[in-house]
């Protein structure tokens, strides 16, 4: 497994010519197979452990884990943000150009495939949840969550997974806006 350390001193290479197009090339020359197939591996790896987690949770209670554990959920994207920096990609066409080029390499397409494999599973994942909050806030026998309830839920920051209150980030004000995001690649 890669040194975690590393991943907050790398700054990915400056990747705008002189007309401010991506140059996917200067990438190749960086990362071999070898390494992009370890990467790729490790994210569906640490992707994987975070689903894992989330689904036994979900199971033993769906309730709690909807309105208290949901935020565990960002760990994902720091998964993402890894995966995007050590690769030295910006987007995700640039990543998927990027293991094309070494498609041919058993181990990219194993990597590939199950990087993708755990993608369609995040996906599922997300659908359950969304399909029990769907049935349990339309529920006529449900009560709306109240403000103390959202005060103290807890959300995951995804650059340091510190664990926070909703109550804590707004500093108790009555009126924020968040923008929650559904999927991460």
């Amino acid at each position: 497994m890669r040194d975690k350390t590393r991943y907050s001193e790398l700054e990915g290479p400056n990747l705008s010519d002189h007309n401010g197009r991506k140059d996917i090339d200067d990438i190749f020359l960086r990362m071999n197979p070898t390494e992009l197939s370890s990467l790729l591996a490790e994210t569906a790896a640490a992707i994987t452990e975070i689903l894992v987690e989330a689904e036994q949770r979900f199971s033993e209670n769906p309730d709690e884990f909807v309105v208290k554990e949901y935020g565990m959920l960002w760990r994902v994207t720091n998964c993402y943000l890894l995966l995007f920096k050590n690769s030295q990609c910006e987007k995700r066409d640039n990543l998927e150009k990027l293991w094309a080029n070494y498609f041919s390499e058993c181990s990219i397409r194993d990597a590939v495939e199950e990087l993708l494999l755990v993608e369609g599973k995040w996906d599922e994942f997300l659908l359950t949840v969304d399909k029990f909050m769907d049935k349990n806030t339309c529920s006529e026998n449900k009560n709306p969550a109240n403000e103390k309830e959202i005060s103290s839920l807890s959300l995951t920051g995804i650059n340091d997974n510190t664990v926070s209150t909703v109550k804590q980030i707004t500093n108790n004000n009555k009126y924020s806006l968040f923008v929650f995001l559904r999927h991460f690649a």
